[in-house]
């Protein structure tokens, strides 16, 4: 076994290139987790939205049930 049996130039360039992965790699994820969260609210938004909708749809349903029993009754009434 020579002198040259560890070499350590090469152990810390890939140690300086594995620290630099694991940055970007780490940066990315980041990046990911803060995309995934905006999706997540806007999608959290957006339903909101929709079971706005729905109750106001079924609010309008309500009124248009209870106007035709009126009209029905009234009609029973009169015959």
């Amino acid at each position: 076994m020579g002198e040259d049996f560890f070499n350590f130039a090469k152990t810390r360039d890939a140690l300086s290139q594995m620290t630099t992965d694991l940055a970007v790699l780490e940066s990315a994820l980041k990046e990911q987790a803060r995309n995934n969260e905006e999706t997540c609210n806007n999608m959290q938004n957006d339903l909101s939205a929709k079971e706005e909708q729905l109750k106001e749809m079924k609010t309008a349903i309500q009124k248009a049930v209870n106007k035709i029993d009126t009209v029905t009754q009234y009609i029973d009434g009169v015959l």
